[in-house]
């Protein structure tokens, strides 16, 4: 079996009728100091005094990350002092302040190499259309622009600190301001990986997040203290099973185990809640920070969102006094709404908000997240598949008790999942509102996460009829947008919705279309992959991108990189990248690659690339 079929292989198993399943979790609520809780301790970059100065004068002109991100030349005591001592707190003298004590923004996060043996791809340089092989062998040389690694800076003292977690092992960062490893991007960082022949960089990705498990009881947002309190989509399971259907490597599976059990406990005991409908009990999981402050990384936003008194309309038109003021109470909990919503993976969305249709700046329409009273359909869903890989690692391990009580647990959740989230007349699951006891029937590409999940619908395996009704919305979009598949419906101006195109909803939705093994199906896969390769090839040609320079340097090389890959696509139009959001479009850009890679190696020569500036009537634009 190929890698790739392996990848998207059924999940099952089957329990003996004496097997009873467990009674539900109960949701039990974080005690402070426990790994749920982690405080950032830092006097220099966790919330206080000092933090809040900075980032409302420095921060007011840079990007809020970027003092987060800078290690200190002295040690926290020394600085706190010379910081109390300072009379002048302008814009410029805390700048110099900071010259003065502080590196620059990742100097503890370095250029790594990666293994220089590795070479292109046959699979890259054999494909026939030259412009996708020019493309794709890009995404596979950006990897090296990618790889960094903890060091200490040539003037880190004994007593100075970092923001940064001291990873053991190199790893594929996000890219741009994205300076270290996050969580759940390297689910499709590691599909790419695997693909380009980096088996071992793919490894170090692993051993890293299991170190952060050790260390914290669970994987943080990133691999910066200021992510501590918080997680990310728990992903982790399905690297560590795409990493063994490459490899099949048992040992490495029989040191993961452990930890994706451990990741799973944390989720278990941290963020369910328990929901009884015909006096059944049903549990599921829901994204919840407890945070009382801004987000370091974002502190400026998440400041202005809860003390502005003015906003703008999108037409710039400028609103004075109108925005009620809150109390502290209400402040303490929309930064804990805003770290929830990060927690999620997408910040922003309208899928969050109680009033998604109001559209404005962040600082207003943030003032309505509601995300930890919602149970999200892809979080669900992405517990579901680990809690079935669980059982099948364990059949494989030869742990049999586990084997059972895994199925039991993924099986409780889904009978949860079709009482509380499906939607019997679309034949699809909603994201419900526990506090409003209703489903939030809106579109969101997120819902098609079950399929790739393989969630069983109440009426069992989908007749062809019921596909049809199930990915009608789907087929919808791609005859409506030349770019991929917009992530809401709602033009909020989050960067989570329309228009923007994302990689890991637009996996999520092709794996689920190909684990369907209808030939409709499997044709609209190819053209919702087609749409987003028309996306990233185009805005790479915009951004001076040549296939006639793929293959001409060392592969792997920085000299061999051209053009730009981005985090987020524009559905509406293939020239461009995606936009919105708290921060300017970022290039790099891991996830992007990894997908990309993962699109061609499974559909070869089907795809095909476009001129990018010829639009045709009704479709899009012409291939060549």
């Amino acid at each position: 079996m190929s890698p790739s079929a392996r990848l998207l292989a059924v999940l099952a198993c089957v329990l003996p009728a004496a097997i009873a399943a467990p009674a539900p979790v109960i949701k039990t609520s974080p005690q402070l100091g426990s790994p749920f809780n982690s405080p950032c301790h830092s006097l220099l970059y966790c919330p206080g005094d000092f933090l809040k100065e900075i980032q409302l004068t420095y921060g007011r002109v840079n990007d809020s990350k970027a003092f987060v991100d800078m290690p200190s030349k002295k040690p926290a005591a020394e600085i706190l002092q010379l910081w109390a001592q300072q009379k002048d707190k302008s814009y410029e003298a805390v700048a110099s302040f900071l010259e003065a004590n502080f590196g620059n923004p990742g100097d503890d996060i370095v250029q790594a190499q990666l293994d220089s043996t590795v070479k292109t791809p046959e699979w890259i340089t054999s494909l026939a259309n030259k412009f996708i092989a020019g493309f794709v062998d890009q995404a596979f040389n950006y990897w090296s622009s990618l790889l960094r690694v903890y060091k200490k800076p040539d003037y880190f003292c004994d007593e100075c600190e970092t923001s940064a977690i001291p990873l053991p092992y190199p790893g594929i960062v996000a890219g741009a301001r994205f300076r270290e490893t996050y969580y759940w991007d390297s689910y499709f960082t590691i599909l790419g990986l695997l693909l380009s022949g980096y088996t071992e960089q793919a490894w170090n990705q692993l051993q890293n997040f299991m170190f952060l498990i050790d260390q914290y009881g669970f994987i943080p947002n990133g691999a910066r203290a200021y992510y501590s309190n918080r997680s990310q989509p728990p992903l982790f399971c399905e690297m560590v099973y795409a990493y063994y259907s490459f490899t099949t490597d048992t040992n490495f599976l029989a040191q993961a185990f452990p930890y994706i059990e451990r990741e799973m406990e944390f989720w278990r005991t941290n963020t369910t809640v328990d929901i009884t409908v015909n006096n059944k009990v049903h549990t599921l999981n829901r994204y919840v920070v407890y945070s009382s402050d801004p987000r370091p990384e974002s502190y400026k936003e998440d400041f202005d969102c809860a003390n502005n008194k003015t906003f703008y309309w999108p037409n710039n038109t400028l609103f004075m006094d109108n925005v009620p003021v809150l109390t502290d109470i209400e402040k303490t909990d929309l930064y804990a709404e805003l770290a929830t919503t990060a927690e999620t993976g997408m910040d922003f969305s309208s899928r969050f908000l109680n009033s998604p249709f109001r559209q404005g700046t962040n600082a207003w329409v943030l003032r309505t997240l509601t995300t930890r009273s919602i149970i999200p359909v892809d979080l669900n869903a992405i517990l579901y598949k680990a809690e079935m890989r669980l059982s099948n690692f364990a059949a494989l391990l030869g742990i049999p008790e586990k084997q059972k009580s895994w199925c039991s647990i993924a099986e409780l959740r889904n009978t949860a999942m079709n009482a509380l989230l499906y939607d019997d007349f679309e034949k699809i699951y909603h994201d419900y509102n526990y506090e409003e006891n209703a489903q939030i029937r809106r579109y969101a590409v997120s819902s098609w996460t079950v399929d790739w999940a393989g969630i069983i619908r109440p009426s069992g395996k989908p007749s062809p009829s019921d596909l049809d009704t199930i990915w009608a919305p789907i087929k919808r979009r791609t005859e409506e947008y030349v770019g991929g598949l917009p992530t809401t419906d709602i033009e909020s101006g989050l960067q989570w919705d329309k228009s923007n195109v994302w990689a890991p909803n637009v996996c999520f939705v092709i794996m689920g279309l190909l684990d369907t093994k209808n030939d409709a199906l499997l044709t609209l896969a190819l053209q919702v992959a087609q749409d987003f390769i028309d996306a990233a090839f185009c805005s790479w040609i915009d951004t001076q991108g040549d296939p006639a320079k793929s293959f001409q340097s060392t592969p792997g090389s920085q000299a061999a990189v051209n053009g730009d890959f981005f985090e987020k696509y524009n559905a509406e139009n293939i020239n461009i990248a995606g936009g919105g959001g708290e921060y300017g479009v970022q290039i790099g850009f891991a996830w992007t690659n990894g997908f990309i890679l993962w699109l061609v190696h499974q559909f070869g020569d089907k795809l095909q690339a476009a001129t990018c500036s010829t639009p045709v009537p009704g479709r899009g634009y012409r291939k060549i």
